[in-house]
């Protein structure tokens, strides 16, 4: 599952459909943030479910390095992806150029 969003609190009926997830083999693939946050010492959600089926995301750009708007750590977020400038389409049929760890989650 590819969660390309985040906010908000800590929610336990959240986790357990997390959880439903992985116990039916699903792999919850989640954004990091877009706040230059550490993770593993400030939380964000859905990424930071202690969940072992979440797979936090982290936004990279075109050097291959993490993007500065991106949140981070090292145990909460597990991989980087393209995630600045990336080709996509918006509303009315057309592309732009959008950054976040939104574009880099379902890469």
């Amino acid at each position: 599952m590819s969660n390309s969003w985040g906010g908000g609190g800590e929610s336990e009926i959240m986790k357990e459909a997390i959880e439903k997830a992985r116990d039916a083999g699903i792999l919850f693939v989640a954004a990091a943030g877009n706040s230059n946050a550490n993770n593993d010492s400030a939380n964000f959600f859905p990424s930071n479910y202690d969940v072992s089926n979440v797979l936090a995301v982290a936004a990279l750009d075109n050097q291959d390095k993490v993007a500065k708007f991106s949140n981070y750590g090292k145990r909460k977020v597990h991989v980087g992806a393209p995630g600045v400038e990336v080709y996509s389409t918006v509303i009315d049929g057309m592309y732009d150029r959008l950054s976040g760890t939104s574009m880099a989650c379902p890469h």
